[in-house]
């Protein structure tokens, strides 16, 4: 099995005129070995991938609803860290600015 890309401006009927043509010489060039090879070219297209889109556009935005929760509750777990040190920020400030300059 060999995978390749049509160079542009090529067609599929081109491809396998070439394709074909090449084969039909190896095959008189070595009758021996290739009299049972065959070729056939095909466009691939996987069209599992297409059936596929929505669902993992879908997915995508599930993961992206979750990743915007978790960062919403880390801002929230953060800005309660600080509501709660409040008090012991304001009374460091106050201690600072009393405290004599040495």
């Amino acid at each position: 099995m060999t995978v390749a890309r049509l160079k542009p401006g090529a067609t599929l009927a081109q491809a396998r005129q070439e394709i074909e043509a090449l084969n039909q010489q190896t095959m008189r060039d070595f009758p021996d070995t290739h009299k049972n090879f065959g070729v056939d070219v095909e466009l691939m297209q996987d069209p599992s991938a297409v059936k596929m889109h929505t669902p993992l556009l879908v997915l995508m935005g599930v993961v992206l609803f979750v990743l915007l929760i978790a960062c919403a509750n880390i801002v929230n777990l953060l800005l309660a860290r600080n509501a709660a040190r409040r008090r012991e920020a304001a009374l460091r400030a106050a201690l600072a600015r009393t405290a004599p300059a040495w």
